[in-house]
């Protein structure tokens, strides 16, 4: 079992005998400089959530050529160790403070005494007056009557929305046709129907992006939980989500299924067909 500090080191000696510079990293990876450098000293507090960290430290392992599954087994057996720890801690703190509990559930119950009573003397003050309040009024119940339903074409309810047509017979709206390949290690790929490439994303939990548009790089930062954007290129649209499984987005229009797990690294590739 390994600690965050001792992964760290290995990955930073890896990287180190290879040759490589952080920035060369980041600029290959397109994980930021300070999330790098928070995984080779094990610092957990830079990147925000446990699940993040274990998507990058899976990334960026894979990519020096180490096992990064292997990597993050060690780190959760860690993580699982710590909380035990600090459970048990909690858990003696908790026993010890059990010697001054006679006292206190005595204390307890005299005071549930006091509030049943009071309950009982509520509910015959209030039994006395609804029933002298009953010999004045008589009450008449009412039937309640259903909702009135709408009458035949009128519009309600749900249903499939579909499509509509000109006079012509030809289709109103032309038909957005999405193909999604899954290119192995390099990621996946969508081609949708259109003369450019549009893709609206919308984050479930936080998710760092990069984001290059026709060569250039048009938004690179995090997502937090609820923010939305869209991007659009006229040939290739190139996202990198550092968190797949915690972002929704659709094409040209198109909704897709989420993309991944939550908290793996995933470049995607949107182009027009």
């Amino acid at each position: 079992m390994l600690s965050a500090q001792e992964i760290g080191e290995k990955l930073r000696r890896t990287r180190e005998e290879m040759g490589l510079s952080p920035e060369q990293v980041q600029a290959e990876t397109k994980i930021r400089l300070r999330y790098l450098q928070a995984l080779e000293s094990g610092d957990e507090s830079v990147i925000p959530g446990e699940v993040y960290y274990k998507g990058f430290l899976r990334f960026y392992a894979n990519h020096l050529g180490l096992d990064g599954h292997a990597l993050v087994e060690e780190y959760k057996q860690w993580k699982d160790a710590q909380r035990s720890e600090q459970e048990r801690t909690a858990a003696a703190a908790q026993a010890g403070g059990r010697r001054n509990a006679p006292t206190a559930r005595a204390r307890g119950r005299i005071g549930l005494y006091a509030l049943v009573g009071l309950v009982v003397i509520a509910l015959a003050v209030g039994g006395w007056a609804f029933w002298g309040f009953g010999r004045q009024h008589s009450v008449s119940g009412s039937a309640m009557q259903p909702p009135a339903t709408g009458a035949p074409g009128e519009s309600g309810g749900s249903g499939a929305v579909s499509g509509g047509a000109s006079p012509g017979g030809q289709p109103a709206t032309p038909v957005v046709e999405v193909v999604k390949e899954d290119l192995g290690p390099a990621g996946l790929r969508y081609r949708a129907t259109g003369s450019t490439i549009k893709v609206e994303v919308e984050a479930l939990r936080l998710c760092w992006v990069s984001v290059r548009a026709d060569g250039t790089v048009i938004f690179e930062n995090d997502l937090l939980p609820g923010a939305k954007a869209v991007w659009e290129a006229k040939q290739r649209l190139v996202v990198v989500y550092g968190n797949v499984g915690g972002v929704k987005f659709s094409v040209n229009g198109v909704p897709q299924e989420i993309a991944g797990r939550e908290g793996e690294v995933r470049t995607i590739t949107y182009e027009p067909k």
